[in-house]
């Protein structure tokens, strides 16, 4: 047996993040899988020999290295990656920077405008600017932090003169990161890219591997986290919302049964808690549990909006596999079509390639077709991101159009059934799939992942065809 005293070298700015390694020997079967923050040294015991060692990044990009072991102990650090931008650079390590453009100056987009909105007691209210604010000169992208008061539902606002308004939910938690920067998906107009992350490492990166699809990288950094989540009697809001969106789309209900029996009652103003809560009991066939789930997304709609796309997605699909049900029986429920109604709202004004929450409109309250402009009559609490114009203006444009079918957007329907047998109508060990960033972000552009490798030569047993595919050999002796 050899130890192998293995280091994940990176930067400060993706220092101690979590990341997924698989360790493949000679007949490329899979002898070790597991998680490795970034800068630390991991010890892992393997047989003296040859191996290929595989770094997925929550990005989607695959690293891969050949280590050949000729002693009783070894030693490797390995590198990961190399921003040409520090600013960019932990967005490029999950994965968001993948339609950011980078040869635009955002200062070269006139009159982009922010401010705060905060949701108490059923209504949205503009906070105070909760930060001491200089405008920024000359960058390619503008970062900057924010610190917002605990428990309660924030959503930053961001629009100009050209620059369609948008909401962005902001991640439970006390202290987080926006990034603003140009943006390549709308070449005909200008427009930016915002993303929002909280200082949470090691739950942005387990997010960012749910987000990509990667359920076998989610579930070995995932673990642990729910693990010490469970357990430790300290906890933050951020992280007890991504465990709780990990165990639902794993499937794991004795581990979700903990998690809501622990949070449940202790995070009350979060809609994606009742949310989360309201998938889990309809994952059996009972009647009380049904209509404590119904209830549950009721909740939801009345503690504000979504923080998490996710959220949002299920929350649609619930109310809408409810309002299918009583229709199938020939039924009206006002309040669920009332509830309905609203989210629809909001889903038809949405991002829905963003992690957070996002969408369009003039008010939180009213989401709707695009606004660009800076506001006439109500410049309360505007920060200046880019220098302003002297104009006062505003327009409506719709800058898309979405309708949203009457459909369960997770792909279950329930015509003619009745909803205590919703369970068996959805998937049990996934609640939705959600396409790889491989495809969707176009990460991986020069190498293909060995799982995409002809057949051929992954049922080589000459490990030496499969080196010519590793960025590099390394011989430890």
């Amino acid at each position: 047996m050899s130890k192998l005293f293995l280091t994940l070298t990176g930067t400060n700015a993706i220092s101690h993040a979590p990341v997924y390694v698989e360790i493949l020997d000679t007949d490329l079967e899979t002898v070790a899988e597991l998680a490795i923050l970034i800068n630390d040294k991991q010890k892992i015991q393997l047989e003296l020999g040859k191996y290929l060692i595989k770094i997925n990044l929550p990005s989607g990009k695959v690293i891969k290295k050949v280590l050949i072991l000729e002693n009783e102990s070894s030693e490797a650090a390995l590198p990961l990656m190399s921003s040409t931008n520090q600013q960019l650079e932990w967005h490029e390590f999950i994965g968001n920077t993948y339609n950011w453009n980078t040869q635009q100056e955002i200062s070269q987009i006139p009159s982009i405008w922010q401010r705060l909105w905060s949701y108490d007691k059923k209504n949205w209210k503009v906070e105070r600017w909760p930060n001491k604010w200089k405008l920024p000169q000359n960058k390619i992208a503008i970062s900057f932090s924010l610190e917002l008061p605990p428990n309660q539902l924030q959503l930053l606002q961001i629009g100009g003169a050209e620059i369609p308004w948008r909401f962005i939910a902001l991640p439970p938690e006390s202290n987080c990161e926006v990034l603003v920067s140009s943006s390549v998906n709308k070449p005909d107009f200008n427009d930016i890219n915002v993303a929002v992350t909280s200082n949470n490492r090691e739950a942005e990166t387990l997010l960012s591997y749910l987000i990509s699809g990667n359920i076998r990288a989610a579930k070995v950094v995932g673990d642990s986290f729910v693990e010490k989540l469970l357990f430790e009697k300290s906890f933050n809001a951020l992280g007890v919302t991504i465990g709780g969106y990990f165990l639902l789309k794993l499937g794991d209900d004795e581990r979700l049964a903990k998690w809501i029996n622990k949070f449940v009652n202790l995070i009350q103003w979060l809609p994606d808690i009742s949310i989360i809560h309201s998938w889990f009991l309809l994952r059996e066939d009972d009647v009380p549990r049904v209509k404590l789930a119904r209830s549950c997304l009721l909740e939801a709609t009345k503690q504000g909006i979504p923080v998490y796309t996710e959220g949002m997605r299920l929350l649609f699909d619930g109310l809408l596999l409810f309002n299918q049900d009583a229709l199938a029986r020939g039924e009206q429920d006002v309040e669920i079509e009332q509830a309905l109604e609203l989210i629809r709202n909001y889903a038809s004004a949405a991002d829905w390639s963003k992690p957070l929450t996002t969408f369009y409109g003039a008010a939180p309250e009213s989401p709707s077709f695009a606004i660009t402009g800076i506001p006439g009559n109500d410049t309360i609490e505007l920060v200046w991101l880019t220098p302003r114009t002297d104009n006062k203006w505003y327009r409506e444009q719709e800058i898309f159009s979405q309708t949203i079918e009457s459909r369960n957007l997770s792909g279950a329907v329930l015509s003619n059934t009745n909803l205590i047998n919703l369970p068996k109508a959805l998937p049990t060990r996934k609640i939705r799939e959600v396409p790889n960033r491989l495809y969707t972000r176009g990460a991986l552009t020069d190498k293909l992942p060995l799982h995409l490798l002809p057949k051929a030569l992954t049922a080589s047993r000459n490990f030496q065809d499969v080196s010519n595919h590793a960025d590099a050999i390394i011989v430890l002796t």
